[in-house]
């Protein structure tokens, strides 16, 4: 008898594929275990758990990749360092190659995300963005410029390849963060998990305060990173602000006023003067893009007022100190007048200096990322290290985010959205600012919940337009329109005698705030209306047939004389529906 292909396959084609699942199980295992034993012959043991730690990772974000980046903002100022070395390009001998927990999960997610993306050909890698062409004109940048620097021997190949990646690492973030903003339910999922963050930093933070030393986020070596610390903090605060702005109800207003004080003091005690510079411009940019110009023009002056009697007198001498230093022999101080500033900015004003002489020899393209001694100025260094080039793409970068916290801003339709835009702008400024006085835009526990924000701006602009979409497709459904349009303003009557001035009238146009409100409005409908066809379309339970029913059994009762209560057999009141309900797993039915 000839058998089929099935039964020689082990009776069916199922069957037989499941029986060597065993086998392919216990084969994996074995290689894993002969890799694993190897390698723990040829390297530690901590170097063998951190792979497969990894590969962990990298299995888990492949299946999950909205794991991956919960995990990453986690990790943004709670990751370890791995290991540290040091290194220079150029004249710079401070220069330190630092690996943290955050650098691998970037490199591993990446690799994630770009296998997914091999194996799910629907998925696209980079979606399509405004930051795209600025991006890639900045990276390509600090790519020409440090190859350049390496051949003339300015830069080391090594340490300048590392650092051009330090660059713009943190652009993953936003790749990775764009193509999960699918509605605004992740989008606030994911700044929860930021918040949550930065209590956690926070909280650390303030643990240190009577310790008496400037506070410093965690795993950050001996000496620390306040400037670091201070930044960040105040990027979370612009972002909690614009959120408290827009709070409905005192609870919420409270709440959010609460994380900005949690946020405040902390950041207070850094010592950072460039994030405190940071607080006027984020004001200021409040100010000018929030309606509530009055509440915010009397809260800075109560700031103001409050701060010259209650902030400590830590701050206070930290403030005094850059002008009332007293006046050092072996450093060298730069005196403006009669005012003599302290050698800590001194020697930042000196490195400007050098750096801007250094720069008018290699005007185009710079030294290298790496090449030239470090500056303490985001401006200053991009000038000297990538030249005019560069410089023209890191003001397109930042033209570009304010573009897009602009847009988000014309195109939100909730009060969470429009929070978001101009906390998002505000945060910008303030950046913008420290960065005078610091490398803000490539430090990387900065950058990194700064593009996360970024890419949830870049999104809002999306969302509106596929709503609007989505709410045509709708209306071509039901074949009506399903919102009535406004009745246009009736024009005012002229009274009897009254002669045309023959003036031309200008129609005041409706503020910024009051479009959002409407769009608010008619959002708010839009979901009211989707709710009401929602519910028509739900299956109904047969109340009525089950009243004629029961109508007519109690008929004869009553001809008979009997009441219409005993007419009834004993049953639950509402059994046609326990009937027509599907039963659930512990529901029992009437017998």
């Amino acid at each position: 008898m000839v058998r089929s292909s099935r039964a020689i396959a082990g009776g069916n084609a199922p069957g037989g594929r499941s029986g060597l699942l065993p086998v392919v199980g216990i084969l994996g295992f074995l290689v894993i275990a002969v890799g694993i034993s190897y390698s723990l012959t040829q390297t530690s043991a901590f170097v063998v758990l951190g792979g497969l730690v990894g590969a962990a990772l990298l299995a888990a974000s492949f299946m999950s990749p909205k794991f991956g980046v919960t995990l990453l903002i986690l990790s943004m100022l709670l990751s370890p360092e791995f290991g540290s070395g040091g290194g220079s390009g150029g004249t710079d001998t401070s220069r330190a190659v630092v690996v943290r927990l955050d650098d691998v999960l970037l490199a591993i997610l990446s690799l994630a995300w770009f296998a997914r993306t091999a194996v799910h050909k629907d998925l696209g890698f980079i979606l399509k963005n405004p930051l795209n062409k600025p991006i890639g004109f900045y990276i390509l940048s600090c790519i020409i410029s440090t190859i350049l620097g390496f051949m003339t021997g300015g830069v080391r190949g090594l340490i300048g390849t590392f650092f051009v990646v330090r660059y713009f690492e943190y652009f993953v973030v936003f790749f990775l963060a764009l193509n999960f903003m699918s509605d605004l339910k992740e989008m606030k999922r994911f700044m929860r998990l930021a918040y949550f963050t930065s209590i956690c930093i926070a909280i650390y933070g303030l643990s240190q305060i009577p310790l008496g030393v400037r506070v410093s986020a965690p795993f950050e070596g001996d000496a620390g990173e306040p400037n670091t610390m201070g930044g960040y903090l105040l990027l979370i605060m612009c972002m909690a602000g614009g959120q408290m702005l827009f709070a409905r109800g005192p609870r919420a207003i409270g709440g959010w006023s609460a994380l900005v004080f949690l946020l405040f003091v902390p950041m207070l005690f850094t010592g950072s003067r460039a994030a405190w510079l940071g607080i006027p411009a984020a004001i200021g940019a409040f100010f000018a893009f929030s309606h509530r110009k009055k509440q915010i023009v009397l809260f800075t002056v109560a700031f103001a007022f409050l701060a010259t009697i209650m902030l400590p007198q830590s701050v206070k001498e930290r403030i005094l100190f850059t002008f009332q230093q007293e006046k050092q022999v072996k450093v060298k101080q730069i005196q403006v007048g009669a005012v003599r500033l302290d050698t800590s900015t001194s020697a930042r004003l000196e490195s400007y200096n050098e750096a801007v002489s250094g720069w008018m020899k290699k005007p185009v393209l710079g030294w290298g990322v790496t090449g030239f001694i470090f500056v303490d100025s985001q401006a200053v260094r991009t000038l000297v290290e990538t030249g005019l080039v560069g410089m023209v793409a890191f003001l397109w970068l930042v033209w570009t985010y304010f573009q897009m916290g602009r847009k988000a801003m014309r195109t939100s339709t909730d009060r969470f959205q429009r929070g978001l835009a101009i906390g998002y702008l505000s945060a910008l400024f303030a950046l913008l600012t420290h960065s005078i006085g610091s490398n803000t835009f490539i430090i990387l526990r900065i950058m990194e919940p700064f593009m996360l924000f970024t890419a949830m701006v870049a999104r809002i602009p999306g969302l509106y337009e596929e709503r609007q979409a989505q709410w045509e497709k709708l209306e071509q459904e039901e074949g009506r329109p399903l919102l009535e349009a406004p009745a246009p303003p009736e024009p005012e009557k002229k009274e009897e005698g009254e002669e045309d001035s023959g003036e031309r009238e200008f129609e005041k146009k409706p503020s910024e705030f009051e479009e959002f409100l409407e769009r608010e409005r008619i959002e708010m409908a839009r979901r009211e209306v989707e709710a009401k066809l929602q519910e028509a379309a739900k299956p109904k339970f047969r109340k009525e047939q089950g009243a004629d029913r029961n109508e007519g059994k109690a008929a004869p009762a009553m001809a008979q004389g009997g009441s219409i209560a005993g007419s009834f057999p004993k049953a639950p009141r509402n059994v046609d529906m326990v009937r027509s309900a599907p039963p659930g797993p512990f529901s029992k039915r009437p017998r």
